[in-house]
């Protein structure tokens, strides 16, 4: 069913920047030699799937780029809505998801955000840390009016197995994939 069907998504694998020679891996959990940036395009790949089968166009950012934050950001000029993928880390013993909106951010922003969280709680059994608005570059660079938010999916290094990692990423993208669906369907 193409329900989206005209509409344009914009994703964006957080990490893999070239920063001063060095490839950005994000989040590491050391014990299953995982990172977010692997992670994250794997991710991207999975809700990129489930939003073309609803009928949606949806470009992917590239990870190893040059370019800034805010230029990853002006990526999504025209779109119809802007996700930037991640995956958190803190202490290798926290857990849950969480989605950011620009500290200025629109009532569209705090919308897309608010849906794609409640998709989140339904897929993942993990702490729900809520919608939360902070400064962040990427989500600065998106030209307005087009939403845009920042998913921290799961927190990769407290993870302790590749399968439990597998399932996140799915049920994540899947939780993801739903929230934009409802919030281009509203």
């Amino acid at each position: 069913m193409a329900v989206l069907s005209g509409r344009t998504v914009v994703l964006d694998p957080g990490h893999g920047e070239v920063s001063e020679g060095v490839n950005d891996p994000g989040a590491v959990n050391p014990l299953l030699q995982l990172n977010e940036r692997d992670a994250v395009r794997r991710q991207a790949d999975l809700v990129c799937e489930g939003l073309k089968a609803l009928g949606a166009s949806v470009k992917i950012i590239e990870n190893g780029t040059t370019k800034s934050l805010r230029e990853l950001g002006a990526e999504g000029e025209g779109c119809d809505c802007f996700v930037s993928l991640h995956l958190n880390a803190c202490n290798e013993q926290a857990q849950g998801h969480l989605v950011l909106i620009d500290s200025n951010g629109t009532s569209s922003d705090e919308k897309l955000a608010e849906l794609i969280n409640e998709e989140l709680n339904h897929r993942l059994n993990i702490a729900d840390h809520g919608v939360r608005r902070e400064a962040l570059g990427v989500l600065k660079g998106v030209p307005l009016p087009v939403p845009a938010v920042l998913v921290e999916s799961f927190f990769l290094d407290s993870a302790r197995s590749k399968k439990d990692v597998e399932q996140w990423l799915l049920n994540s993208a899947q939780g993801i994939t739903a929230g934009v669906e409802s919030f281009l369907n509203r």
